[in-house]
């Protein structure tokens, strides 16, 4: 990024570069979300690094200070895969869309349930997680917690889904519900769980 510009023009360049489902754009290894022009008068060398919180880096421009805000998005995803859930709770403050896909087309459920991360699944759930969310080809969270039954024979999460309501009935692009995964697997003993 070359910070040797106005602060409209910097603004500009990031929306360039801010596609989520192929890049955004990094400034001192943070994904940056988007930026915000504070008409605050610049004093300082163009590119100056004014100011970092948690939430931003105000850089000086040309003209005025620019805000770029740090993109927490990837920071949640790697919560939900790794289950460190201090760092998913670190994370969550900065979230205002809970159901935002990732560039593979996976939500926070979505990774959690997958990776059978109990704890994280509830929570998401506590804020605003979509129950039956998918990916870009209509797999849900939940055929994802049969995903990681199926490896690990924990059934936690695929439980706790059904508790809530999970839809069985819903198909994917392949034209198939949980139910038929749980067949086709031999799985049969988690019908109890759909069933109940």
């Amino acid at each position: 990024m070359d910070f040797n510009k106005t602060a409209f023009e910097i603004h500009n360049q990031f929306r360039a570069f801010a596609f989520r489902e192929y890049q955004m754009p990094v400034y001192r290894e943070w994904s940056i979300l988007k930026t915000q022009i504070t008409y605050q008068k610049s004093t300082l060398k163009v590119g100056t690094l004014v100011e970092e919180t948690d939430t931003y880096f105000l850089l000086a421009g040309v003209d005025f200070n620019v805000k770029l805000l740090k993109d927490y998005y990837p920071k949640l995803w790697d919560a939900c895969k790794t289950g460190n859930f201090a760092q998913f709770q670190r994370a969550l403050p900065f979230i205002d869309q809970i159901n935002l896909r990732n560039s593979q087309g996976w939500c926070a459920l979505v990774i959690a349930a997958y990776h059978g991360h109990l704890d994280i699944v509830k929570a998401l759930i506590q804020h605003g997680a979509q129950i039956n969310s998918t990916n870009y080809k209509g797999t849900t969270a939940l055929m994802y917690a049969l995903s990681h039954y199926e490896m690990h024979q924990n059934d936690s999460v695929f439980k706790y889904l059904i508790s809530c309501g999970a839809d069985t009935a819903m198909q994917d692009a392949h034209g198939k519900n949980v139910r038929d995964y749980i067949a086709e697997k031999g799985l049969e003993i988690l019908l109890n769980n759909v069933d109940a």
